[in-house]
């Protein structure tokens, strides 16, 4: 019985690992970049889920992405979008120009604290670095 229950959760694991990575996942978001939607106090931690099934069709203003940090590939990010392709942003002071427009295939994201790392830091973010969505606060 232990080995006929081991192949058979064994034969779900490419099922498993094809959802997480192209489907959607369990994420926990860690960091003070977005308070207060989430991480209302330190050391505090969200659980949202992410969906990454055809993200990219549908990116809208106020939308909060999971990311590829444009200043360390290695990093995963979570940021909301604030302008996409064509609108004119009205950035932060870190941002060498008060105004700028999001250029083609790039989205302008930011945390919601307004020390955060963010698009007023690394400019537009390209969107191919975008790896999903959050749709859904799981806890808190």
């Amino acid at each position: 019985k232990f080995v006929s229950g081991l192949l058979l959760a064994g034969s779900w694991m490419p099922v498993a690992v094809v959802v997480n990575d192209y489907v959607g996942s369990v994420m926990a978001i860690e960091g003070r970049s977005m308070r207060p939607a989430f991480n209302e106090t330190d050391g505090a931690r969200s659980w949202v889920l992410v969906r990454k099934l055809w993200v990219l069709d549908s990116l809208r203003n106020r939308d909060v992405v999971v990311l590829r940090s444009p200043q360390n590939p290695e990093a995963v990010v979570v940021k909301r979008i604030v302008a996409t392709e064509g609108e004119e942003v009205r950035t932060r002071g870190t941002y060498p120009k008060p105004l700028t427009v999001v250029p083609k295939g790039h989205v302008w994201v930011e945390g919601d604290n307004i020390h955060s790392v963010d698009s007023n830091t690394y400019g537009p973010v390209p969107t191919g670095l975008i790896l999903g969505k959050v749709s859904y606060v799981l806890h808190p």
